[in-house]
Formats: structure tokens, C-alpha cells, sequence
């Protein structure tokens, strides 16, 4: 009966990696320029596209009322919102708000490409604290999106008022208050690009970081590999196979 050899801890020895990495220096020189030089190619055949960004700042319609005649009513005022923050995104992202919105006008814009800014270009946000909403609008021509953000607001002008003047119609408040939409800051003619895509530097960034990591890692996964091919055409141990 053989006896049993007792397990002893592998020690990790710094000097065993720095070998493997001498040893497949070339591996990972090859491995690093492929990954790099073929991202790079793919990087520079991308197609740039940039942007030019459109904002306008406008203060939402709302009715001020103090709920009832009871003489501690008045110091409770309430506020309600012509339309919503939410409401107003699903409003000019509507088919019937998208037919109007150059109706009568002379502006030649392909409907496609209104249906395309709107639906992926356009964002409204409500600014933290007051009832002024922001818009802003995101387009590859600057013009473009100087008109279709000037058209955006003309049109929800009057849905706003409408919906806050309907409100006291259908509700006898009688002491209230109604303010108006209106423009804080209009919209002006962009002169910059604000956004490009892709972002080729921070791409080549991450390609550089991404093409080190695959690089390093390459002759570690190669030996582990080798490693197990050599174990399993190893001759068999006479003494584990039970002839000694």
C-alpha cells in the first residue's frame, strides 16, 4: 500500500510570469497591433456625424385657485399645470402634432426627417423647482433644427393655454389666476457642434486599453492550453497504474 504524499501549498512565483511573457513576446506584439490596427481601420471607415443642438427655455401655462370660499382656504393656493411635463412629450411625438407642424408654411423638410429629429432628437425636461421647461432639439443641419424648434413651440402655445383656461371652465374657482405661456429664452442659431458620433478619441482610447488587456493575457491563455495538450499525451505513471 503506497503511502500518501502530503499536499503542499503552490507558492505563486513573480518570476514564472515575467517568463511566459519573454518567452511569447511576438505573441503579444502580434496580438496587440492586430486588435489595434483592425479598430483603428474600422474606427477611421466609420462615418462622423455631427451635431448641432437648438435650446429654448419657455415657462409652462398653469392656474393659481384657492379651493373654496372657507376662510382658511386662503392660505392654501394650489397650482395646476396646462399640461404636463409628461404629457407634453407624448403631445409632440403624436402623428397629429407631427402633420401639423409645418402646415401653412413655406418650409420644405422631408417628413421623414421631421418624424426622425422629433422622435430621437427632441427632448423636453422640466427644470428643477419652477414650471419653466427646456427644450432642446438635436440636428445634423443647424438650420433645420433652429426651424423645427421655433415650430415646436408655436404649435404647443396654444395647447397649454387652452388646457389652462379649460380647466377654471370646467371647475367654478372663483378666486384664481391664470398665467400664460411664454418664451424666457428663445431659440437662436446654433454656431458650434456640439455633438459628434462616434466619439473617434474616446474610441481610440478604449481600443488602445481593450488591444493591452487581449495582448497581455494572450501567452497566459496559450500556455494554459499547451499545458493541458502535454498532460493528456504524457506517458501513464507506472506506480498510480497499479504495476509497482
Amino acid at each position: 500500500m503506497r503511502d500518501d504524499q502530503p499536499f503542499l501549498d503552490a507558492e505563486i512565483d513573480l518570476s514564472d510570469y515575467l517568463d511566459v511573457i519573454i518567452q511569447r513576446r511576438r505573441m503579444i506584439i502580434i496580438v496587440f497591433l492586430t486588435i489595434l490596427l483592425s479598430g483603428t481601420l474600422l474606427n477611421l471607415l466609420t462615418p462622423t456625424q455631427r451635431y448641432y443642438q437648438t435650446t429654448a427655455i419657455y415657462e409652462n401655462a398653469r392656474t393659481e385657485f384657492i379651493p373654496g370660499p372657507w376662510p382658511w382656504a386662503e392660505w392654501q393656493t394650489y397650482v395646476k399645470e396646462g399640461v404636463t411635463l409628461e404629457t407634453t412629450n407624448v403631445i409632440i411625438r403624436s402623428a397629429s402634432f407631427i402633420n401639423e407642424l409645418f402646415k401653412n408654411t413655406n418650409v420644405n423638410i422631408p417628413r421623414q426627417e421631421i418624424q426622425r429629429i422629433i422622435k430621437n432628437d427632441v427632448q423636453l425636461t422640466k427644470i428643477f423647482g419652477t414650471y419653466f421647461f427646456k427644450l432642446e432639439v438635436d440636428s445634423k443641419d443647424k438650420e433645420t433644427g433652429f426651424i423645427v424648434a421655433q415650430e415646436i413651440l408655436k404649435k404647443i402655445e396654444p395647447i397649454v393655454n387652452n388646457a389652462a383656461t379649460n380647466y377654471i371652465a370646467n371647475y367654478n374657482y372663483g378666486n384664481h389666476t391664470i398665467k400664460m405661456f411664454s418664451i424666457i429664452d428663445p431659440p437662436v442659431m446654433p454656431d458650434r457642434i456640439t455633438r459628434v458620433i462616434p466619439n473617434k478619441k474616446l474610441r481610440t482610447i478604449l481600443l488602445g486599453l481593450m488591444a493591452a488587456f487581449f495582448a497581455i493575457w494572450a501567452p497566459f491563455i496559450a500556455e494554459f492550453f499547451e499545458r493541458r495538450k502535454h498532460r493528456r499525451i504524457r506517458p501513464p505513471d507506472l506506480e498510480s497504474d497499479g504495476r509497482l
